[in-house]
């Protein structure tokens, strides 16, 4: 986030202390800005006033909502990336109705029925 003054959210990480890229070309630097992170859903009732979404980053990082993260934390979660699955859609496709299903050891699809 980029904010045009301070924002005083649990929701924000400030960056402040952080080496911001003077040549970004989403903010006016004739004035302040004061940059912040936020982890986790974004709605855009979250978003300040003053502020505008800079970029946002997709991550599967399996991380719990615990709200005292640290850059460390944000640092992981994006070098961490994000996994995209086919699972789901090969399931409708390859297993019947009313099973699930799984990768075996060989990294094979197989299906099951619930309970079973």
């Amino acid at each position: 986030m980029s904010c045009e003054k301070p924002v005083n959210s649990s929701l924000y990480l400030d960056t402040s202390t952080c080496n911001n890229d003077s040549s970004s070309n989403y903010v006016s630097h004739s004035s302040k800005r004061y940059r912040y992170v936020e982890v986790g859903k974004t709605n855009a009732i979250d978003v300040g006033d003053s502020c505008q979404v800079e970029k946002m980053f997709r991550t599967s990082w399996p991380r719990n909502d615990d709200p005292n993260i640290s850059y460390t934390d944000i640092h992981n979660e994006l070098e961490y990336g994000f996994e995209i699955s086919w699972l789901y859609g090969i399931c409708e496709s390859f297993c019947e109705r009313g099973t699930y299903c799984y990768h075996n050891d060989d990294n094979s699809v197989q299906c099951a029925y619930n309970g079973a």
